[in-house]
């Protein structure tokens, strides 16, 4: 594990980085639910130019993990932070703790293509410790959009595992088990090396595919402004394929599609939902 005084150092050189943004420590080491084989995530929010000419910053992120592997950063432009597009909680250099707006729909939404993401990033893992990352990180993300699909109160931080056991209080009961297990359980306990991991993931595979069936259609109705920052994303790059269609409907099945199908390049789709989880990066 990291102590305080290396993630203040790490904080520090990330501030560096990013000297018109604000970076904040999230997560585990956060919530003081870290075990030695955690992730140490951090939140870059930036300005939209910052975000669009990132690779001077991905590059000194990059050297910076050489020395420590286990740094998450992910970038967010700071207009989308406050708007809530994706939740974020974290404590920044001098202590203070700062939250994105919390907005049920966007929250679900982007819960849903996250937990896909980390499912698809287990299927590619192959050290153990990577591959049961994933999988948690999932089933967190896929928790999430459960409880923004409930009428149960979300309180920050929503991370933390004891809220997250709330939020999945309306499952039915063997989805509920599932992912109270996988969030409940730090990476180094014992249960995990009881488990096998492939069906733990085939597990949340199921649970997304049931959630996203059984909430998608209400909290998938089209958004302008989903619309826009897509396209304007990826018609300034010539490509179209979000052009007359609902983004993030559109992302989600073709995600599925290509994972229930016998030719799907999970390698080649996990490049390609690194780009279109958008507008958020992660390294």
């Amino acid at each position: 594990m990291y102590s305080a005084e290396v993630l203040t150092q790490v904080h520090k050189k990330l501030q560096d980085i990013f000297p018109g943004g604000l970076v904040l420590l999230g997560g585990s080491y956060l919530y003081g639910e870290a075990s030695e084989k955690s992730d140490v995530d951090f939140y870059a929010i930036i300005s939209w130019r910052d975000f669009f000419e990132r690779g001077e910053f991905l590059h000194r992120i990059k050297a910076l993990k050489l020395d420590y592997p286990e740094l998450k950063v992910t970038f967010m432009p700071r207009l989308l932070f406050r708007r809530g597009w994706y939740y974020v909680y974290g404590k920044d250099l001098g202590g203070a703790l700062h939250c994105s707006k919390i907005n049920r729909k966007i929250i679900f939404r982007n819960a849903v293509k996250l937990s896909y993401f980390h499912y698809v990033n287990s299927l590619l893992a192959e050290e153990p410790r990577q591959k049961k990352i994933s999988v948690r990180k999932s089933a967190q993300q896929l928790t999430l959009a459960a409880w923004a699909a409930s009428a149960r109160e979300m309180k920050s931080p929503l991370f933390l595992v004891e809220n997250l056991q709330r939020g999945i209080g309306d499952l039915p009961a063997e989805k509920k088990e599932i992912l109270s297990a996988i969030i409940g359980h730090k990476l180094n306990d014992q249960w995990w090396q009881d488990k096998n991991l492939s069906e733990l993931g085939r597990a949340i595979f199921n649970c997304i595919v049931f959630i996203y069936n059984l909430e998608g259609k209400k909290f998938l109705n089209f958004s302008i402004v989903n619309y826009l920052l897509y396209n304007a994303r990826f018609l300034a790059k010539g490509n179209y394929k979000f052009l007359f269609r609902n983004p993030d409907k559109y992302l989600l099945g073709k995600i599925f599609n290509c994972l229930t199908s016998p030719a799907c390049d999970i390698r080649e789709l996990s490049g390609q939902l690194r780009e279109v989880i958008f507008p958020i990066y992660i390294v």
